[in-house]
C-alpha cells in the first residue's frame, strides 16, 4: 500500500491497511548494504469494510444534521450493520444514514463516530463536528497605487469551520473563490474606488456574507510627446504630458530613451536625452508621485536620431599649378547641403563635386567641407595640408656611365619628384617611357641623355647628363724605369689610365697593385724575365689588358738550394750533398762549409756539384752553399744536420723488495748531457710497464723478476740494460681477531710468527707487559684495540691487530649467602665483595612481605662497615631469609645488576 518497514531485527512486523482487497507484501534481506537473499513476494487481502461517511449542517436550523455513509462493503459477505455515536450522549443510531439533531449549536463541537460491520470484520471512522455560526469579517488596505498588489485576509472565526472562501472586487466582479485561500493578493490597474466584499460557505454548506469594505485606488497618468528628431549626441526635449491624482503630485520622471543606455531620473521637467547614435528609438516614460505610485507610458510616435557624415577626396592630392583639380564628395546623410573651402581664400563652393584650380606653386593646402542634413543636423571635415600644388622636378642617376669597352650597358634610376609620368632621351636618337631602364651605347664618343617629367595637370620638367666611353688603345700607357738587373732590384712604373677607370698592375711575378697608385713601384727577388700588365676595368666590369710601352724585367741571379741523404742519424755518418740550385746566369761558382770546419768548391754542372762528407761525433752543424753568377750576383743557402748520441741506460733497483710495497726504480744515463731529450721504456717482468724516469710499481706476489730498461731519442737511437730482481714474502702473523678476560685479570696475546722474524712493536704501550716481544701480557681495565708490527730478516713490515675485550663477571665479586649479626667479630655484616669494582651503585635487602628493611647507595665494595647489620627501624631483624638486589659497578663501567637471598641467623 505504499508503505515500506524497515527493521534490523527478527521481531514480527504489524501494520494495518487503510484499503480493501488484494496487497501485495515484498520482503527483501541486505546485509551491510548488500542484498543477501531474492525478493519474496506474498499476497493478503484485506476484507472490508471501509468505514466512511460525510455530513450536511441544515443552515435554518444548525442543530439539525444529515449524515450520509460512505463506506466501502462487499456484499458477498452479507448486510452491513452501522452503529453512530453521535457524542452528545444520545442513543446509538443503527441507520445507514441518520438525521440528527445535536441538543446545542453554540456549544463545544461534537466528536460523531460511525462503526460499520461487513461479515467477521469491522471498521470506524470519527469525525469532529462544529455547529456554531460563522463570524465573518476580514481585512484591507484603505488605499492602495495602482497596478500594486494589495492582500485581503479572512478574519472570520472559527476558521475551522470555513470550507470555502468567496471574494468580490468592485460591483460586476467574478467571484474569487477557493477553498484554500482565506488570503488573496491582487491589484487593479485603474484609479478609482472599489467596494470589496467576502462570503465564507462552513462544511455544511451554509454561507455567511461579511460587511464590505473600500478600497480606495490612487496613482498618476502618465503622459509625454517626444520631439520626432534630432542630432547625434545631442539633447532631445520629451514633452511631459501627465496627470496627477489629486491630492499627489508627481516626485519624479523616469525616461527610458530606448537605446540601451542607463535610464535618467529627473526631479522636474524639461525632460531631455542624448542619444549616442543614430537610429529609430521608441521612449517610455515613469512618473512617480509623493504617495510612490507610478505609472508607465510608451511613446507613440519614434525619435529619429540623424549623424551625417562629411567625407571627400581628390582626383590626386599632387597636383601642377592652375590646373582644374576635381573633387568627390564622398558624404552620407539625406537632403545634405555643401559648403566648400579650398583653403586658398576664394570663394566657398556649394555643389557636391566641384573643380578647383590653385596658382601658387610648392605649396600645400587645408580642404575642409560641412554638410546639414534635412533634420539639421550637421557635420564637418578638415584635410590638413591635403593638396600639394607643384610642379615636377626633374632629376636621376646613372649606373656605369663611364666605359672603356662597348657595347657599354648604362642603367638609368629617376630620382625626380612630384611627377605622374616619364620619358628618357637618351642622345643617341633613342627613347624610352620605362621607369628604370637600361641601354646600351655601341661607340666611343659621348652622349648627353635627358629625362622629362610631367606631373598631374600636364606640367613638364627636364633635366640632362653625359655618357662618356673611352677608347683604351687612344687613352691608356704605362712605363717601368728598368728592364734588368742582378739579384734584387727595384723598378719604379709610371701609368696613364682613363677617366674614371680602375685599374690593377700585374708585375709578372704573381704579384700586383690594384690600390690604383699611377706611380707604384715593386721588387723583382727571383730570377727571371717578367712581363708586367696594366688590367683597366670600368663601372660595368669589363676588363682591357695593356702592355707596357717600355718592354719586360729580366733579373740576373741564381737561388741556391740543396738536398742531404740524411739530416739525423746516431753517433757519425756520411752526408751526400745533391745541388738543386736554379739560375738563369751560368756559369756558377760553389764554395761548400760544411759547418765543421770542413769545405769544399765546384761549379754548377759539373762532376764536383754534389760533394759528400762524413761527420764524425754527436752535434749540430749547419752546412752552407754560396753561388756567385757570371753577373755577379751572390746568393747562400744554410741547413742543419742534427747527429745524435746513443743514450745507454743504468737501473738502480730498490731495496727491500718486498710483495706489496711500493718500490721506486732509478733509471739514469751512463752520459747524461745528451743532446736531446731522453725517452724511457721500463719492463718490471709482471706484465707492468712504465715510461717515467723514476717509476713506483707494486709486486703482488714474491718470486724472481728481470726488470728491463730501454732508453731512445726522437730520432731512434736507443740502448737495453736488464738485471735480476727478486721480491721477498711478508712475515706471516696468526691469532684471533678477539679475546676476552675479566676485568683486572691479565692474559697472554696468543699471536704465532713465521720463523725470519726478526723484530716486534705493539702499540698502544698502555697494560701491555712488554712491547717489543712476540706474546706480552695484557692487563686492560677497558676494550683495548693491540696492533702488532713485524720485521723480518728481509727488512719486510706485515702488521695485524687483536681486540682485548674485559667483562664484569662472577670472578669478579662475590655476595655470600648467610651472615650472623651477633658482633662476635665474623660475619656480623651482609656486604658485597670482589675485585676490580669500582663503586657500589645501590643495595636494596626486602623481606619476605616486599618490604624495604635496607638501602645504600654510592658505597665501595668489600666494606663491612657500608652493609647491612641486620637491623630494621633500630632493632634487630629476625632471623629468615631476605631477598636483595645489588647494582655493581665495575672497573670497566660496566653495570651489573645482582638479585639473590641471604639467610640471617641469630
Amino acid at each position: 500500500d505504499g508503505t515500506t518497514v524497515q527493521t534490523t531485527t527478527l521481531t514480527p512486523v504489524q501494520h494495518s491497511y487503510s484499503d480493501t482487497g488484494y496487497q501485495n507484501v515484498i520482503l527483501t534481506v541486505y546485509h551491510k548494504g548488500c542484498k543477501v537473499s531474492d525478493t519474496v513476494k506474498k499476497y493478503i487481502y484485506v476484507n472490508p469494510p471501509v468505514a466512511g461517511f460525510s455530513y450536511k449542517i441544515n443552515c435554518g436550523n444548525r442543530r439539525m444534521v444529515t449524515f450520509t455513509d460512505t463506506s466501502e462493503i462487499d456484499i458477498t459477505k452479507g448486510a452491513p450493520t452501522y452503529q453512530w455515536n453521535f457524542g452528545d450522549g444520545s442513543p446509538v443510531d443503527n441507520t445507514p444514514n441518520p438525521v440528527h439533531t445535536f441538543p446545542s449549536a453554540t456549544g463545544p463541537p461534537y466528536t460523531v463516530t460511525e462503526t460499520v460491520t461487513n461479515g467477521s470484520c469491522s471498521d470506524t471512522r470519527t469525525t469532529v463536528i462544529d455547529l456554531a455560526s460563522i463570524i465573518p469579517s476580514f481585512t484591507v488596505p484603505d488605499s492602495v497605487c495602482k497596478n500594486a498588489n494589495f492582500t485581503m485576509t479572512s478574519t472570520s472565526t472559527p476558521a475551522s469551520a470555513i470550507q470555502f472562501y468567496s471574494w468580490q472586487v468592485g460591483a460586476v466582479g467574478t467571484p474569487l473563490k477557493d477553498s484554500s485561500l482565506a488570503s488573496r493578493t491582487i491589484s487593479l490597474p485603474n484609479t478609482a474606488n472599489y467596494v470589496i466584499s467576502l462570503v465564507v460557505t462552513d462544511s455544511g454548506g451554509c454561507t455567511f456574507t461579511a460587511p464590505s469594505k473600500t478600497v480606495h485606488i490612487t496613482g498618476p497618468k502618465a503622459a509625454f510627446t517626444p520631439a520626432t528628431g534630432g542630432c547625434r549626441n545631442n539633447p532631445i526635449l520629451f514633452t511631459d504630458q501627465s496627470t496627477v491624482y489629486p491630492g499627489y503630485p508627481i516626485v519624479s520622471w523616469t525616461l527610458d530613451g530606448g537605446d540601451s543606455t542607463a535610464v535618467t531620473k529627473f526631479t522636474a521637467p524639461p525632460i531631455t536625452h542624448s542619444y549616442a547614435d543614430t537610429g529609430t528609438y521608441i521612449s517610455t516614460l515613469i512618473v512617480t508621485d509623493s504617495k510612490g505610485c507610478t505609472d508607465t507610458a510608451t511613446a507613440v510616435t519614434p525619435v529619429k536620431i540623424t549623424a551625417p557624415r562629411a567625407g571627400f577626396f581628390a582626383a590626386d592630392t599632387l597636383y601642377c599649378p592652375n590646373a582644374a583639380l576635381p573633387f568627390t564628395d564622398s558624404s552620407q546623410g539625406n537632403n545634405l547641403l555643401y559648403s566648400w573651402d579650398f583653403g586658398d581664400g576664394s570663394p566657398n563652393g556649394a555643389t557636391p563635386n566641384p573643380s578647383h584650380a590653385y596658382t601658387t606653386d610648392g605649396k600645400y593646402y587645408s580642404v575642409k567641407l560641412k554638410i546639414t542634413d534635412g533634420t539639421g543636423c550637421s557635420d564637418s571635415v578638415t584635410r590638413t595640408n591635403y593638396i600639394h600644388i607643384q610642379s615636377p622636378i626633374a632629376a636621376f642617376t646613372m649606373q656605369d656611365s663611364t666605359g672603356i669597352c662597348i657595347p657599354l650597358a648604362t642603367t638609368f634610376l629617376p630620382a625626380g619628384q612630384y611627377y605622374d609620368s616619364l620619358y628618357w632621351d637618351f642622345g643617341d636618337g633613342t627613347t624610352s617611357t620605362l621607369d628604370t631602364t637600361t641601354h646600351f651605347y655601341s661607340s666611343f664618343n659621348t652622349f648627353t641623355a635627358t629625362l622629362n617629367l610631367k606631373g598631374a595637370g600636364g606640367c613638364i620638367s627636364s633635366t640632362s647628363r653625359n655618357i662618356y666611353i673611352y677608347n683604351p688603345a687612344t687613352t691608356a700607357s704605362f712605363t717601368n724605369d728598368k728592364t734588368s738587373g742582378c739579384d734584387s732590384f727595384l723598378v719604379n712604373f709610371q701609368i696613364n689610365p682613363p677617366p674614371y677607370t680602375r685599374f690593377t698592375l700585374a708585375f709578372g711575378d704573381g704579384a700586383a697593385d690594384s690600390s690604383n697608385n699611377k706611380t707604384p713601384s715593386h721588387e723583382y727577388t727571383f730570377p727571371s724575365t717578367y712581363v708586367p700588365v696594366l688590367n683597366l676595368q670600368d663601372s660595368s666590369g669589363c676588363i682591357v689588358v695593356i702592355k707596357s710601352s717600355t718592354g719586360s724585367v729580366t733579373v740576373y741571379g741564381a737561388i741556391p738550394f740543396f738536398n742531404m741523404n740524411e739530416k739525423k742519424f746516431c753517433d757519425v755518418g756520411n752526408v751526400f750533398f745533391t745541388d738543386i740550385t736554379i739560375t738563369n746566369d751560368k756559369p756558377v761558382v760553389m764554395a761548400w762549409d760544411f759547418g765543421d770546419g770542413g769545405t769544399a768548391t765546384g761549379t754548377v754542372g759539373a762532376p764536383d756539384e754534389n760533394p759528400s762528407h762524413v761527420y764524425p761525433a754527436p752535434g749540430i752543424f749547419y752546412p752552407k752553399l754560396t753561388l756567385n753568377t757570371s753577373h755577379g750576383c751572390n746568393e747562400s743557402y744554410t741547413d742543419t744536420v742534427h747527429v745524435y748520441q746513443t743514450p745507454h741506460p743504468l737501473i738502480t733497483l730498490p731495496s727491500p723488495s718486498c710483495v706489496n710495497a711500493l718500490l721506486q726504480f732509478q733509471g739514469s744515463l751512463v752520459t747524461p748531457d745528451l743532446i736531446d731529450t731522453v725517452n724511457w721504456a721500463w719492463n718490471f717482468g709482471n706484465g707492468q710497464t712504465s715510461s717515467d724516469q723514476n717509476p713506483q710499481v707494486t709486486y703482488p706476489q714474491a718470486g724472481p723478476y728481470t726488470v728491463s730498461l730501454r732508453t731512445f731519442v726522437s730520432f731512434g737511437c736507443s740502448d737495453t740494460i736488464s738485471q735480476p730482481l727478486t721480491i721477498n714474502p711478508l712475515p706471516v702473523i696468526k691469532g684471533p681477531k678477539e679475546i676476552t678476560t675479566p676485568v683486572g685479570l691479565p692474559v697472554t696475546i696468543p699471536f704465532t710468527y713465521s720463523s725470519d722474524v726478526i723484530s716486534y712493536a705493539w702499540s698502544p704501550e698502555t697494560n701491555l707487559s712488554c712491547t717489543d716481544c712476540p706474546n706480552p701480557v695484557a692487563s686492560p681495565i677497558f676494550n683495548t684495540l693491540y696492533r702488532i708490527t713485524v720485521t723480518d730478516s728481509n727488512s719486510c713490515v706485515s702488521s695485524d691487530s687483536i681486540l682485548v675485550k674485559t667483562i664484569c663477571n662472577g670472578k669478579n665479586y662475590f655476595i655470600p649467602n648467610t651472615f650472623s649479626p651477633n658482633n662476635d667479630g665474623v660475619n656480623d655484616a651482609f656486604y658485597p665483595r670482589g675485585n676490580s669494582l669500582y663503586n657500589i651503585q645501590s643495595m636494596r635487602i626486602f623481606n619476605r612481605w616486599g618490604q624495604m628493611v635496607f638501602e645504600r647507595r654510592n658505597f665501595p665494595a668489600n666494606s663491612a662497615s657500608d652493609g647491612w647489620d641486620g637491623t630494621y627501624n633500630n632493632r634487630p631483624a629476625p632471623s629468615d631469609a631476605y631477598v636483595y638486589i645489588i647494582e655493581v659497578i665495575c672497573e670497566n663501567a660496566q653495570v651489573i645488576a645482582i638479585k639473590g637471598d641471604v639467610t640471617l641467623i641469630r
